[in-house]
């Protein structure tokens, strides 16, 4: 395989990861401090 195709697949990949980032952020922001304040993650799968 052509090096250019494998540099061109790796940055669409990463545009794409980035995308789907930004979009995540958009939908719910970041709280600050919930991770790093030792709050389980857990609450989430509780149903």
């Amino acid at each position: 395989m052509d090096m250019h195709w494998i540099a061109s697949a790796g940055v669409l990949l990463v545009m794409a990861v980035l995308s789907a980032y930004r979009e995540a952020l958009k939908n719910e922001p970041i709280r600050p401090g919930l991770e790093r304040g030792g709050v389980p993650l857990i609450e989430e799968f509780e149903s």
